[in-house]
C-alpha cells in the first residue's frame, strides 16, 4: 500500500478517536454511544474530516490554485456553518443551570461553557483548514519539483556524445575501406547501442545485464579507433541476475576516461572495473590524463555533472561517489545500492 495512503488512514483514525479519548470514566460507564455529548462531538469530528479532504482534494486545487478566491471563501464559510450547526440539528444539548424563577425550575444557559465550546470549535476548524492547506501546497510543490527533475533527467538521458558517434563512424568507414572482417560486427554493436539509447533509456530502470552490454559495446568500439599506445583493462565480476539500474548512469564516467586518457602520441592505460555484489555494484574507473584540456571546465566534464545530477535524483542516500584528481591521474570510485 502507498505510504501516503497509510499515513492518511492512520491520521484519520487518530483524529476520529479524539472524542472517545476526551470522555470521562463515568460517561464511558453509561455507554458513550448513548451520551449526546459524545454523539455530537463524534459527528462534528467526522464532518471536520470530510471538510479536510474536501479542502485537500477540491477547494485548494479547484479554487485556490486557479485564484478563484471568492468562491473559495464561500466554500470555506459554508463548510464552517454546516459543520457547526448540522450536529446541533440532529443532536440537541442544553448547556444550562437549573434555577428557581417565579416558583418554577428554569434552565439558564451557562454562557462561559457555551463560549468555550464555540471558541474551541473555531480553533479546531481553523487548524484543520490550515493543515489541509499546508499539506496540499507542499504536495503540489513536491510534485512540481519532481516533474522538473524528471524533465531534466529525460533531457540528460537523451544526450548522445556526438564525438563518440562521429569517431566510431569514421573507424567503421576505415574498416570498410580495408574490407576488414570487423566492420560488420562494429556496425551491429553501434546499431545495438543506438537502439538501447532510443528504446531502453526512456525507462526509469533497466536490467543491469543490458546496461553492461551497452558498456561492453562502447568499449569494444573505442578499441577500434585506439592504437597500441593505449592499454584498456576492463573487467566485470559478480552476478547480475535479477538486478536493475537506471539506464546510462555509468557511461559518462567511462566516456570521460577515454576522452582524456587516450592519446596516440603517448602511452597510457585506462582501467575499468565493475564489481556486482548482493547490495549493488562498485565501479572504479582510472586513467592517466594524457589528452589536452582546452577549457576551464574540462576538468569537470558536462557528462560527469549530468551523471551526478541523475545519481542524486535516482539514488538519494543510496550511492557514494568519490572523485580523485591530480595533475596526472583521474579516478572515480562509485558505489550504488541497487535492487
Amino acid at each position: 500500500m502507498n505510504k501516503n495512503i497509510v499515513l492518511h488512514l492512520l491520521g484519520s483514525i487518530a483524529f476520529l478517536s479524539i472524542p472517545l479519548i476526551s470522555f470521562t470514566y463515568l460517561e464511558m460507564e453509561r455507554g458513550f454511544f448513548n451520551v449526546p455529548h459524545y454523539q455530537r462531538s463524534q459527528l462534528s469530528y467526522l464532518l471536520l474530516l470530510v471538510f479536510f479532504y474536501a479542502n485537500y482534494f477540491f477547494y485548494i486545487p479547484k479554487l485556490y490554485f486557479p485564484k478563484r478566491y471568492f468562491l473559495l471563501l464561500l466554500a470555506i464559510v459554508g463548510s464552517y456553518f454546516v459543520i457547526k450547526y448540522l450536529p446541533r440539528y440532529f443532536i440537541d444539548i442544553d448547556y444550562c443551570d437549573s434555577h428557581h424563577i417565579d416558583g418554577r425550575v428554569k434552565c439558564v444557559p451557562q454562557k462561559a461553557i457555551y463560549f468555550n465550546k464555540e471558541l474551541r470549535f473555531f480553533i479546531l476548524f481553523l487548524f484543520v483548514m490550515i493543515l489541509s492547506f499546508v499539506l496540499r501546497v507542499n504536495n503540489q510543490l513536491a510534485k512540481i519539483k519532481s516533474e522538473k527533475l524528471k524533465a531534466e533527467v529525460s533531457y540528460l538521458k537523451a544526450q548522445i556524445n556526438p564525438h563518440f558517434l562521429f569517431n566510431t563512424l569514421n573507424s567503421i568507414y576505415a574498416l570498410t575501406l580495408e574490407k576488414s572482417d570487423e566492420a560488420p560486427e562494429a556496425v551491429l554493436k553501434l546499431s545495438s547501442m543506438m537502439r538501447y539509447v532510443v528504446t531502453e533509456s526512456i525507462a526509469d530502470v533497466v536490467p543491469i545485464a543490458k546496461e553492461l552490454t551497452y558498456i561492453k559495446d562502447y568499449i569494444a568500439l573505442q578499441r577500434l579507433r585506439l592504437d597500441e599506445s593505449t592499454t584498456v583493462n576492463f573487467t566485470i565480476e559478480g552476478d547480475h541476475q535479477g538486478k536493475n539500474i537506471a539506464p546510462l548512469i555509468l557511461i559518462s564516467f567511462i566516456e570521460n576516461a577515454f576522452k582524456y586518457g587516450a592519446n596516440p602520441d603517448r602511452e597510457s592505460e585506462i582501467s575499468i572495473a565493475i564489481i556486482l555484489h548482493e547490495k549493488g555494484l562498485d565501479m572504479n574507473v582510472k586513467n592517466e590524463i594524457v589528452a589536452e584540456i582546452t577549457t576551464k571546465e574540462g576538468k569537470t566534464e558536462k557528462g560527469v555533472k549530468n551523471s551526478i545530477t541523475r545519481l542524486n535524483y535516482m539514488y538519494p542516500n543510496q550511492h557514494k561517489l568519490n572523485i580523485i584528481q591530480t595533475d596526472t591521474d583521474y579516478e572515480i570510485n562509485l558505489s550504488i545500492e541497487i535492487a
